[in-house]
């Protein structure tokens, strides 16, 4: 923000008073009052007017203005108080102000126009500021530019120093390496998520998830038990479980993961068909029927609602 003094001819100059003082030497029975606008004279509500009597920075707490611009203090002491005020979207007015008389009538109004930022300078400052960095990263991101985006989001953390919001964006950084098929930098990045917070329970469930998608269920384990809470288990991961353990001729083991995403996934027609595939590789001709024909009833235009119907057909 940039600074315009604007008091004149009420406020006149800065005085610095070069000696030390004690913390009260502010106080007194004199007042100062004001109404803060904008260029066209309209009130600016919420607007912070601070005062000082010296180099110190000695005086009241910050007054904030009514719905009218209005702001008055008592207990002043006789002097020049400096008098700064600061309001969203403005330029920041400094001036100086005399208390001329202790306990004196309420003394002039002071009149104060800001000057308003221009809106250039607002989208400016956004652009550069951390949550314009993550707007990019996400705008980038969409664009299925995720080199680009994955920039974005390491300047959003290089510049916020509080790390509570860190993890967030390294999981968008993970997305980016996943989408790219870099499957090791994303599980790296989302041990960094771990390392800020190893109890944040987003991160554990897409650690879980990546994991299970990737068969490693033993992996995935010691994340999956640090879960507190209900967690349902990405169906597609656990699809890709079950297969994996089909194909290796676990026809049991294979069944308990198709039954749970069933069991999580009451309208998702993969479930029925693998589901179906195991009652018919243990001869339980009936279950596996009353399955390929709910995949049908789900959705007749499945690709695989050809090999139902043949099974159907069959037995």
């Amino acid at each position: 923000m940039q600074r315009a003094t604007v008091f004149a001819p009420l406020l006149v100059g800065l005085l610095l008073l070069g000696s030390s003082v004690e913390a009260q030497d502010w106080a007194g029975r004199g007042r100062l009052q004001g109404i803060v606008t904008d260029q066209d004279r309209n009130p600016i509500a919420g607007a912070k007017v601070t005062l000082y009597l010296n180099a110190e920075g000695n005086g009241p707490k910050p007054l904030i203005t009514d719905k009218k611009g209005r702001w008055s203090t008592l207990g002043l002491a006789t002097g020049t108080w400096t008098v700064l005020i600061e309001a969203e979207g403005f330029k920041i007015a400094e001036g100086a102000a005399r208390v001329l008389s202790e306990g004196i009538g309420p003394g002039e109004t002071l009149r104060v126009s800001l000057n308003p930022i221009p809106k250039e300078l607002i989208e400016a400052t956004k652009a550069e500021s951390p949550a314009g960095m993550i707007e990019r990263g996400n705008a980038l991101m969409m664009e299925r530019k995720f080199a680009e985006a994955r920039a974005e989001y390491e300047k959003a953390i290089a510049a916020i120093e509080d790390t509570a919001s860190h993890p967030a964006i390294l999981r968008g950084i993970v997305r980016t390496y996943y989408e790219e098929g870099k499957k090791a930098e994303a599980m790296e990045t989302l041990q960094r998520a771990l390392t800020v917070a190893p109890d944040d329970q987003d991160s554990l469930k897409l650690i879980v998830t990546i994991l299970l998608n990737d068969g490693k269920e033993a992996e995935a384990a010691p994340y999956k038990a640090r879960i507190t809470g209900e967690f349902k288990v990405d169906p597609n991961s656990l699809l890709n479980l079950g297969i994996q353990k089909f194909n290796e001729g676990k026809t049991a083991e294979a069944l308990v993961y198709f039954e749970q995403v069933v069991a999580d996934n009451p309208g998702l027609p993969d479930g029925y068909y693998y589901r179906g595939l195991c009652y018919l590789n243990q001869n339980k001709t009936a279950e596996a029927k009353a399955d390929f024909q709910k995949l049908l009833e789900l959705d007749p235009n499945h690709p695989r609602a050809a090999e139902a119907k043949d099974f159907l057909a069959a037995l």
